[in-house]
């Protein structure tokens, strides 16, 4: 598993900062970086499918605290 910067989010919730990042496969993974509980992706195409879409399917979410900011 690889994360990109569009991977990561920061989300301002009731005045403290929260990072987000979003775990998903994508084609150009080796079955050794593949995230288990994310949709395996076998063509590009899936990229646009709603599965792929949606969280706790095509993806996961992982809040990363950023402590006092």
């Amino acid at each position: 598993m690889r994360l990109t910067f569009e991977d990561f989010d920061i989300v301002d919730v009731e005045e403290k900062y929260i990072c987000l990042a979003c775990i998903r496969n994508r084609q150009s993974y080796k079955p050794y970086q593949l995230a288990k509980t994310c949709m395996s992706i076998t063509d590009k195409k899936q990229y646009q499918q709603r599965d792929y879409q949606t969280r706790d399917v095509g993806f996961q979410v992982v809040i990363i605290p950023l402590g006092s900011v």
